[in-house]
Formats: C-alpha cells, structure tokens, sequence
C-alpha cells in the first residue's frame, strides 16, 4: 500500500480498493485529509471541470457527511475516495509546484480584496475561501487546497469585473441599497439569449464589458445589507425552481454557489459593497444568457414547513453526498446553507435543490459515475 491510503487506485476498482485497503477504518476526517494531500498538489495540464472543482468538491462532501443517514456514510465516502483516484487519473503533478506555507489565517485575512472580482479559475476562488470562512477552527485542515485553485487563478491574471471600479465609494457610504427594487430588476433582467460561449468568464464579460451590469446595477447597488444578499440569492434559487431545466446542472447551480460565497466574504473586504457589486453582477450575467423567462413566480418564498424539515435536509444533503457531480454536491450544500440563513425563504432553497436532483433523476442519473 502506498504511503498515503487513498493514492494510487484504480478509478474502475474503487469499491473494492476501498475494503482492501480499510478505509473504512479510517474516520471522516482522516479520510478527508488522505484525499486532502493528494488533491492538494497541482497538476502540470491546464483543469478540466473535475480538477477545478476538486478542492471544493471535497470540501463540500466532508460537510455533508455529519448531515446524511447512516446507511449512506459508506457509499458517500467512497466517493471522497473517488475524488483522489480521478484527480490523479486527470495526469501527473506540476513539476514546479512546491508547498506554499500559507496557513488558513493568511488566507482569509488577505486574499479576498485580492480573488473577489477575478473570473479566472472559473470565479471559483470566493468559494474555497467562504467554505475556510465557514468551517472556523476547522480551515487549517484544508488550507492547502489553496495550491492548485492559485495555480488556475494565476494562469488568467488580468480577468476581472471591472465595470464599478471607477464607482464613487461614497455613494456605498451614504446610501442603503433597495432590496425590493434589486429584486425586481433580476427577475426582470433583459433575456438576451444563448451566448456563444456558456463558460462562466465569458458569460460575465458579457454584461460587464458591454455596459449592462453598469446600466442595470450602477443606479441599484449602495451600501450592502442582509435584505440585498437575500434578494439576489432568492433571485439565483427562483431560476433553479421556475426556468429552464437544461440549465440547471451547471448555469443555475453556479447562478447560486457563486454570489453566495461572495457575498459571504463581504466583511473581510476594504471595501464591504465591492462584494454586493460583483454578486449582483453574477445573478445578471446568469440571467441574462440562460434565462428563458422572466421570473414572475414568487410564491415558494416563504418559511419551510418545520415539521419534517430536518429529514427534508437530510435527504437532500444524502442524496447528494451520494451523487458523482460536484455541481450536485456544491448546490444541496448552498441551497442547505442558505435555507438556514434566509429562514423566510427556505422553502424556496430547498426547493431548488430538489429540483436539481430530479432534474438530474429525469436526464437518468450521471453516466460518469464509477460508482453507479
């Protein structure tokens, strides 16, 4: 056996390496940490979608794991597991990669001023942070996940969101932004149609770089309050729920995971409204090339019924904890958190990530899955 119990399998002999080698031995946080150091070393090739996500993938499935039934603990850990056999399938570690040294505090003291506005690594970066914001204590043993998000962040240095760079700062100061009416304006976002390129970057430059974000957001966005946070990622979960299906694996999840983790960081900021600035201008740019129809339908906006809510959370987090696609596994974790957060809207977040995963049961299931 390798030194490290989770290096070196087969992505086609998961289940039984998984027995052969005793993971099941190991707690969830000493697995979590085997897969940690192994996905914590950047490889050479440019990311594909799988490698990207990893860090956040595995992130996200060590905190559902406390969430989900019992009787799942085993296949959800399998694929942790999985994680490590497939980022190492992906191909073989940057030569040049050497431990950084940063520690989870250097992180979350410095680093957001710094990603929130970048769109390389697919605008990913907020979230590793927010997820080490939201974990506390917990960040140091994931610390090192930075490493490989630095590695695609850095290979596009110069993306960015720009259009409120040259925004007067006073205005944030002096004026408190209209949730109601920034509610509104998403939900009624011009529609204009496919883009030509459906990655998170371009769709973004789309609004940015054309003018819209600034005609839309620049009258709308002032100082940054909980109701404006709630309004936009209401707007982002309303898109899952009432828009098109064929959006909802990877456009609408993002339209959600993204602004949440932003937003999430505001506090860490210099400048606090920098965070709602660059949210909003996500939930737009989402809208506004995905969006089929206007989002008229507000009804689901309303506290979750509490009897039988804790099983509800269990089931969403376990049948995503259980799921191969970390889009899936991202979204039940955001539509969990923000239910939490957003009492008044649970319904809604919890709706939306049951919609992704019959939106995933309709399409018959991940046909990636090695452990399907």
């Amino acid at each position: 056996m390798t030194e490290n119990p989770t290096s070196g399998i087969d992505v086609s002999d998961l289940r039984a390496a998984y027995a052969r080698r005793g993971l099941g031995q190991l707690s969830d946080a000493e697995l979590a940490a085997a897969v940690r150091d192994v996905v914590a070393v950047p490889r050479r090739d440019e990311a594909n979608s799988f490698v990207l996500h990893a860090p956040l993938e595995l992130i996200a499935r060590a905190r559902l794991l406390p969430m989900i039934t019992e009787s799942a603990q085993e296949l959800a850990r399998m694929h942790l597991v999985a994680i490590s056999a497939q980022y190492e399938a992906f191909g073989p570690p940057n030569p040049a990669h050497e431990a950084s040294g940063q520690t989870a505090e250097v992180l979350l003291a410095e680093a957001p001023d710094d990603v929130i506005a970048r769109t390389g690594a697919a605008a990913h970066a907020p979230i590793f942070l927010s997820f080490l914001h939201e974990l506390g204590a917990e960040a140091e043993t994931f610390a090192p996940l930075h490493a490989p998000l630095d590695q695609n962040l850095n290979r596009r240095p110069d993306w960015r969101i720009r259009w409120f760079e040259h925004r007067d700062p006073a205005r944030s100061v002096e004026n408190t932004t209209d949730p109601q009416a920034l509610f509104d304006a998403l939900c009624h976002a011009p529609l204009l149609g496919p883009s030509e390129n459906n990655f998170i970057h371009p769709l973004l430059m789309r609004v940015d770089e054309s003018g819209l974000a600034a005609e839309i957001l620049d009258p709308l966005l002032d100082r940054p309050n909980p109701d404006a946070t709630n309004a936009l990622l209401r707007v982002a979960a309303l898109s899952m729920v009432h828009d098109s299906a064929g959006e909802a694996p990877y456009g609408w999840t993002h339209c959600l995971t993204l602004p949440q983790a932003v937003l999430g960081l505001g506090s860490r900021l210099t400048n606090p409204a920098e965070a709602l600035q660059v949210a909003a201008t996500q939930v737009l740019a989402f809208r506004a090339s995905l969006g089929e129809t206007e989002l008229t339908d507000t009804s689901l906006i309303r506290p979750a019924e509490a009897a039988g809510l804790a099983d509800r959370i269990e089931t969403l987090a376990t049948a995503a904890a259980t799921s191969h696609d970390a889009h899936v596994v991202k979204y039940a974790l955001a539509t969990i958190t923000a239910a939490r957060n957003d009492p008044e809207a649970g319904e809604l977040f919890l709706t939306a990530g049951e919609r992704l995963l019959q939106v995933w049961a309709d399409a018959g299931g991940d046909p990636t899955d090695p452990l399907a």
